[in-house]
């Protein structure tokens, strides 16, 4: 750290406006902790409406869309799915919150992925894969997506940019030598 080294940081000056956003953010976060505190009801609704928002607008892009008195506990997890299109919706929530109660903790790794492929029941696209795991790279799904097909747990329905993948009927996906 050659910067700490003969009072190189002495004359370094932090322009206003730089010192003027540290210090908001400062008192936004302040802000942020003391609403946690007191209003934690309504910041589980907020993140309620959220989740059933993410979950409609993801799978509605691909297609699937459920009746609107249903959305809400399938998403909330109270009820149980009646069809193929209900199923898509509580897989994607379930992976979902696999990646949200579990985020600190989570290491992107081959197993990682296919539980998330799991957790999708219907046809997916790379791209739904990249929205559940945002920090993967498309050349590594595609080499896990290749991998798996090779295996047999996975098959492609078309080529290029739409191709979709499906699970097989078989159903589980095999762990890595297993």
């Amino acid at each position: 750290m050659m910067l700490f080294r003969d009072n190189r940081l002495r004359d370094f000056s932090v322009p206003m406006g730089t010192t003027w956003l540290l210090n908001q953010l400062a008192e936004a976060k302040g802000k942020q902790e003391l609403f946690t505190r007191r209003s934690p009801q309504l910041l589980n609704a907020l993140r309620e409406m959220a989740l059933v928002q993410s979950v409609e607008s993801s799978n509605r892009i691909e297609g699937v869309t459920v009746a609107a008195d249903r959305l809400r506990p399938l998403v909330l997890g109270q009820v149980r799915p009646k069809d193929r299109s209900e199923q898509e919706i509580t897989g994607y929530r379930e992976a979902l919150n696999l990646i949200h109660s579990e985020a600190e903790h989570l290491q992107i790794t081959p197993d990682l992925l296919r539980q998330a492929i799991e957790n999708l029941t219907g046809n997916f696209t790379v791209a739904d894969l990249e929205r559940l795991c945002p920090g993967v790279s498309r050349d590594h799904l595609r080499r896990l997506l290749k991998e798996m097909k090779a295996a047999g747990p996975v098959s492609c329905i078309g080529r290029g940019p739409g191709a979709k993948w499906q699970k097989r009927k078989e159903g589980h996906i095999p762990k890595r030598g297993s």
